[in-house]
């Protein structure tokens, strides 16, 4: 079954509402309820990509080196973007930060930039209704801070997706595809 969807490539435009959503992984490493995901903010459209790398490859040869089988393991797949003007709970949401100080001597202490815990991973171009949606229910997660003159802050970040456990009765997933859905039409009210 594909999914139906909308094709944006005439359209410069669709890409300005793209939002990137972050939030702890679910109980038994399901997908985030949507209370717990949180926006990150603007993001440079230009620098979210998907990147696959192919798995190891394990081979087991005779003694003349004549293949006898071959097991290809899963790749890893990464998902890169970038965002501009990280708030502090976005930056939270990556870092361990730890807050000093009061009022106008207020500072943000980083005490690790390191996040060990599973995150789940969603974005959508939630504007354009019948466009794709990604999600990812568990995935390590970092951001770099970069400083430039003409953009200020942003936050190079990096989602690793991991394997949800496989625990019997829950399916498991890397990542899944869905559609943005097109907004309900509002009811029509019959004058009689």
């Amino acid at each position: 079954m594909a999914l139906k969807t909308t094709d944006n490539s005439s359209n410069p435009d669709w890409a300005k509402s793209i939002k990137v959503l972050l939030g702890p992984t679910g109980d038994k490493d399901t997908m985030a309820e949507d209370k717990d995901m949180g926006d990150l903010g603007a993001i440079d459209t230009d620098a979210l990509t998907i990147e696959t790398a192919d798995g190891t490859v394990l081979e087991l040869k005779d003694i003349n080196g004549k293949l006898l089988a071959r097991l290809q393991q899963e790749p890893t797949v990464t998902i890169n973007f970038t965002l501009l003007s990280p708030s502090e709970t976005t930056r939270d949401r990556f870092w361990t930060i730890k807050e000093g100080g009061t009022e106008s001597a207020r500072k943000l202490k980083v005490v690790s930039l390191v996040q060990n815990t599973p995150m789940s991973l969603r974005f959508a171009n939630v504007d354009t209704p019948g466009s794709e949606t990604f999600e990812a229910p568990k995935c390590s997660v970092s951001m770099n801070m970069v400083y430039a003159a003409n953009k200020g802050y942003t936050g190079t970040c990096k989602a690793v997706l991991m394997w949800p456990k496989r625990d019997e009765g829950i399916k498991s997933e890397l990542f899944q595809f869905g559609v943005v859905p097109t907004p309900s039409a509002p009811a029509k009210t019959v004058v009689r």
